[in-house]
């Protein structure tokens, strides 16, 4: 994610009180209207957490594409919901 079923799921979560875990892949996050999904996500209280940039196969990867994929997401994400992800 964030993906077109995100918002509803969201949605869903708040209803009923829930807080998730997103994983989030990086490229996805510059989809039309995935950086507000994913600062909604955020702003509900949901925890953000990278999951690479391109949902590469990290173990096929140099120890420095691996470093990019990861910062590029987590850079992505601080740029969306002014915050570094944790995990």
């Amino acid at each position: 994610g964030p993906s077109p079923v995100t918002s509803q799921l969201l949605s869903i979560l708040g209803a009923e009180g829930i807080e998730a875990t997103f994983f989030v892949v990086g490229d996805n996050i510059w989809e039309p209207g995935m950086a507000a999904v994913l600062k909604r996500a955020h702003d509900e209280g949901h925890e953000i957490a990278s999951h690479s940039y391109t949902h590469a196969t990290l173990s096929v990867l140099s120890e420095q594409e691996v470093r990019e994929e990861l910062y590029k997401t987590d850079f992505s994400i601080s740029e969306v919901v002014c915050a570094a992800p944790r995990f």
